[in-house]
């Protein structure tokens, strides 16, 4: 279950998604179910963003070491050629 939002967060939000054509209050804009699914929209992207660059300061040390996988490829055998008798020594 996601954890509701502050009263802040849900202001600051409004402050950035706010539109001109919109009510002059908070208030007003929360009383509208539209307006008010789009602010709390704002800020919850605007939450996962603050949580993402706090993810991205962890120090790299507590990351898990990975080590570039090489491409393996399997021998090639043809088939044709070894039906045909054919060997690399000849």
């Amino acid at each position: 279950m996601a954890t509701p939002f502050t009263h802040d967060e849900l202001v600051t939000a409004w402050h950035n998604r706010r539109r001109p054509n919109w009510p002059a209050s908070f208030d007003q804009v929360m009383a509208d179910a539209l307006l008010a699914k789009l602010v709390s929209l704002e800020a919850k992207l605007r939450r996962s963003r603050l949580q993402r660059t706090t993810q991205a300061q962890t120090p790299a040390s507590t990351a898990p070491e990975r080590r570039p996988c090489l491409p393996h490829t399997p021998p090639i055998f043809d088939r044709k050629r070894a039906a045909a008798g054919e060997r690399d020594d000849d």
